[in-house]
């Protein structure tokens, strides 16, 4: 097992598969997904959903852009230790983790599931275009699936990215000429962090002007706002190692973050399988009308 100290309250444990060690020392505080809390030294820390924390303050700032909103994710919380003890927490997606310095980005959207945790300095936005765009794209052909298949694209259809950005450079622009930087704000925007992770290795492509890469939907874990995406347009000469279903086209300039993921064989039959998905269906309702009987009888 090996041990990546960050800082002196942060660590990355293992290699492979890694955790994030938390320690937070009295009125210290850190944004996280809490399904993915691995362990924790007590239940004392102190809990806010994450769109609550500074509502009244932040608010504001929000309705000068009715495009972003602060996301609403009741699993993004603010934990904070009010007690004079130590407190830790350790967080896990079984992959590896990468640490995001927004300042290094430009206007970078994260899917949300992969967010472990992020400091106070950073906030999590919403953008309806984006959420939009990325909805239309990964739409497929239900149909060429299969009835497990069309479950888990229901869930995988439902990810959500959001805009991760410095409050400070929202506030106060960060100038073009890094020399009118000062030590300060040089200081304050590299402490702001987010950590990442998927279920495997994460891979980070900067892609050129015009530079187009083709990579599996489900895998895109981050991407800056220059990028472009466009759907495999359906051929038969597509069908071998890409297809319209599984993969999609990305095109540069910009950075993205992906990570392997499940390549699915489309089905060749598509009449077959809705006859398969519908005889699934009717199946189901039967054990649930069956079930409803039984439970009611033996109430009797």
């Amino acid at each position: 097992m090996v041990d990546y100290e960050i800082s002196n309250t942060i660590k990355i444990i293992g290699n492979d598969s890694q955790t994030i060690h938390i320690i937070l020392k009295k009125n210290e505080k850190i944004n996280i997904n809490k399904n993915y809390i691995l362990y924790a030294s007590s239940e004392d820390l102190n809990e806010i959903i994450y769109k609550n924390v500074d509502s009244l303050i932040r608010q504001t700032t929000y309705l000068k852009d009715q495009q972003l909103k602060k996301i609403e994710n009741e699993c993004i919380v603010r934990l904070k230790n009010k007690e004079n003890n130590i407190e830790y927490i350790g967080l896990s997606r079984g992959g590896k983790i990468m640490k995001i310095t927004p300042l290094l980005y430009t206007n970078l959207f994260v899917k949300i599931e992969n967010i472990l945790a992020f400091n106070d300095g950073v906030e999590l936005l919403k953008d309806k275009d984006i959420d939009q765009k990325m909805n239309k794209l990964i739409q497929r052909n239900n149909f060429q699936y299969g009835f497990k298949d069309l479950i888990e694209m229901y869930l995988s259809n439902k990810s959500e990215y959001c805009l991760v950005r410095s409050k400070l450079s929202h506030n106060s622009h960060i100038p073009k000429d890094p020399k009118s930087l000062s030590l300060l704000n040089i200081s304050s925007y590299i402490n702001d962090f987010v950590y990442i992770s998927g279920k495997k290795n994460l891979i980070e492509k900067r892609l050129g002007e015009n530079e187009n890469m083709i990579i599996m939907s489900n895998s895109l874990i981050a991407f800056e706002q220059s990028v472009t995406f466009n759907n495999i347009r359906k051929t038969e000469k597509n069908n071998k190692y890409v297809n319209n279903l599984n993969d999609i086209i990305v095109e540069g300039p910009g950075i993205i973050i992906f990570e392997l993921s499940e390549r699915r064989i489309p089905i060749t039959n598509p009449m077959g399988n809705r006859i398969f998905i519908l005889l699934t269906i009717v199946l189901f309702l039967v054990e649930i009308i069956a079930q409803f009987f039984i439970h009611y009888n033996l109430r009797q």
